[in-house]
Order: C-alpha cells, then structure tokens, then sequence
C-alpha cells in the first residue's frame, strides 16, 4: 500500500486534505531521502548558513542553506502552529502577512522539491500550503 501511495505522486495540496491517513509524512520522508541520496555532497560536505526573513512573521520559521560549489539546498520550516490552519494542514496566507525569505543567487532559477515552486530569488510565503519548502539550485 506505501508504495503504490507514493507511485501515486499526488500533490500536497491533495495529500494534506487527508493527512490523517499518513501519506503526506510518507511523502515528504521519500522527496528528502530522494535529495540526500541524489546530493550526497548536499548532506555530508556543504557549508551551512542561515537565510535572512523580512516581514511580520520573520521569528516564526526557521530558513538556512546547504551549498557546495556546486548547488544550493535551501530550506524554510514554519516554527509557530497558528491556530488558523485549515482541514487540509495549510497555514492561511492572511497569517503569513508580507512575510519573505531571501535566496542566494543561483543560475537556472530553482527547483521546489517541497513546496509551491518560485521564481526569482525571494520566497513569499503567501501561498496556501504547508508553509515548508525545500528547494535546489545550480550554481
């Protein structure tokens, strides 16, 4: 049943209107151990510094960067739980306000391994969703 679940490939957005029944944990655990096991260097070797937020959220998530001389891996995790999230897990994007991360530059734009993707170098986390991303990028 897991694997057929995750050979499913449906979208968060989908697995977190039904997240009791596991499969949006399942999800995530199989993209992050997909990235580590496809950028090993990612993981193991890459240099580790924090990514400045602006906004009136900035103090309730948590935002670094992994990067090689080759590729980045950036990551934002919300640290609050508001207590308005709907059924589906998504933090509303009233309660994020104008809340942004800046990324460092990259060439190529970037790849959302988890969560909405973006373009340019800033996330605004305004989107419905479950307010974590993960993404990658070339140097």
């Amino acid at each position: 049943a897991r694997r057929k679940a995750l050979a499913d490939g449906a979208a968060e957005d989908c697995l977190g209107m039904d997240w009791k029944n596991g499969r949006i944990k399942q999800a995530v655990l199989q993209r992050l151990l997909a990235a580590r096991r496809d950028h090993p260097a990612l993981f193991r070797e890459a240099s580790y510094r924090p990514l400045a937020a602006q906004g009136p959220r900035a103090e309730d998530l948590i935002a670094f960067c992994r990067e090689t001389e080759t590729q980045i891996l950036a990551v934002i995790v919300p640290t609050a739980s508001p207590a308005d999230v709907d059924d589906g897990l998504a933090l509303r994007a009233g309660w994020w306000a104008d809340t942004s991360v800046a990324l460092p530059g990259a060439s190529g734009g970037w790849r959302a391994l988890m969560g909405a993707p973006i373009t340019g170098d800033r996330v605004a986390l305004t989107d419905h969703g479950l307010g974590c991303r993960v993404l990658l990028a070339n140097r």
